[in-house]
């Protein structure tokens, strides 16, 4: 099934290509635009939903359209869509690039014929994709939900499957835990990264990542004025990420500033980590009304943190509050959490914890291939230098 987003003014158009997608099971239909998009919310969409396909109202506003189709540069099938046949706008729109044709109302045959071509034309495009759109942004509802925890953890795992190079960015610039919680012998930090990113080339990059492994951390550093033109740089930090690593976990700060939204706009997915208590559902329920502001309410998925069944707020008035089903609910273990952070390795895989962490971080990649492969098993390489001994803080014993 092809991954298709419809960019189209046209109430009617819109309801035709519903319907018919939804007729023939052809394309599954991303959110979409209800205008014209700027190249730059379109890069945006683009990394973080990865289309097929794209369905163009061409009858709204023809140059506008033509606009959209130099956006795919060559690299994304267009699909044309008129409310009434215009020969020579239909070759106009052929030359610049626009593969396939449509015009209401929609034949179902002309329609699953096109999808038949642009099936094979996907297909046919052995082009590896050289950027990723695996990128995940988790977020706190408020200081000391875990998000860090999950966000390390879930790292780890993720760089344990089979041909997955990861990377964990700690965009916390003020507060991040990555240094701690997996003592991080690199000097080198995100600060350090945003402050040269526009001259970052490979060599560079391996001297501030710490990398074990399949598994790369860019950790926060000590606490010092941070750049100017900072979402900038951290849109250009991303987009570096996307071309080097299968996956890139964000550890964000909860505060809501420019930065962290500019973070959560270039994620495919937006993990809300809160826990049952009453102050973490009240800023996670401000944080959701402010997503919802700002049009990012469809990539947020909530995560419930240290979860016992007699905690005293139960799930169901949890989603009544925030407005959103909670998708993944992770069971209270301070004690393995505790160990993991004195050692300075991830959470058990024997306790229920670590087991749910995994099954977490699998479903963020392609259930096929999990039902053909198991996870290596091998001992990580952890950062600390001796793994066997207890420090409270990186670097001092």
């Amino acid at each position: 099934m092809l991954r298709g987003v419809l960019v189209s003014a046209s109430s009617e158009q819109r309801f035709a290509v519903h319907s018919w997608a939804e007729t023939t099971r052809g394309v599954m239909l991303l959110p979409g635009f209800a205008d014209y998009p700027t190249a730059e919310a379109w890069r945006r969409f683009q990394n973080a939903h990865s289309p097929q396909v794209v369905f163009l109202d061409l009858d709204t506003n023809f140059e506008r359209a033509l606009d959209v189709v130099k956006l795919l540069e060559g690299q994304l099938p267009a699909v044309g869509l008129f409310n009434q046949p215009e020969p020579q706008r239909i070759i106009d729109a052929m030359r610049a690039g626009v593969r396939e044709v449509l015009y209401l109302p929609f034949d179902r045959d002309l329609f699953c014929e096109a999808l038949t071509r642009l099936e094979d034309a996907v297909r046919s495009h052995v082009a590896e994709r050289t950027v990723t759109d695996a990128v995940y942004a988790f977020l706190p509802a408020k200081a000391g939900d875990g998000a860090s925890v999950v966000a390390a953890n879930v790292a780890i795992q993720l760089s344990r499957l089979p041909d997955n190079r990861v990377l964990l960015a700690d965009l916390d610039l003020y507060s991040g835990l990555s240094r701690f919680l997996l003592k991080l012998p690199n000097a080198f930090a995100t600060h350090d990264a945003l402050e040269r990113i526009l001259e970052m080339d490979d060599t560079l990059w391996t001297e501030l990542v710490c990398a074990s492994g399949p598994l790369a951390v860019l950790g926060a550093g000590i606490l010092r004025r941070p750049p100017d033109q900072l979402p900038a740089r951290v849109r250009h930090l991303i987009d570096y990420a996307r071309r080097r690593y299968r996956a890139v976990c964000l550890d964000l700060s909860g505060q809501l500033d420019e930065m962290t939204i500019e973070a959560m706009q270039e994620a495919r997915r937006v993990f809300l980590v809160l826990t049952p208590d009453l102050a973490s559902v009240y800023q996670a329920r401000e944080k959701m009304s402010f997503l919802r502001e700002i049009g990012l309410e469809d990539r947020v998925s909530v995560i419930l943190n240290r979860w016992q069944k007699d905690a005293p707020i139960n799930m169901g008035g949890i989603e009544e509050v925030l407005g959103l089903p909670i998708q993944h609910t992770l069971p209270d273990d301070r004690p393995a959490v505790q160990q993991a952070t004195m050692q300075g390795a991830p959470i058990s895989g024997a306790v229920m914890l670590g087991k749910e962490l995994q099954k977490f971080a699998y479903t963020l990649t392609d259930a096929r291939s999990l039902m053909q492969v198991e996870p290596v098993k091998r001992k990580i390489e952890y950062f600390t230098l001796s793994p066997g001994k207890y420090t409270l803080l990186p670097g001092r014993s």
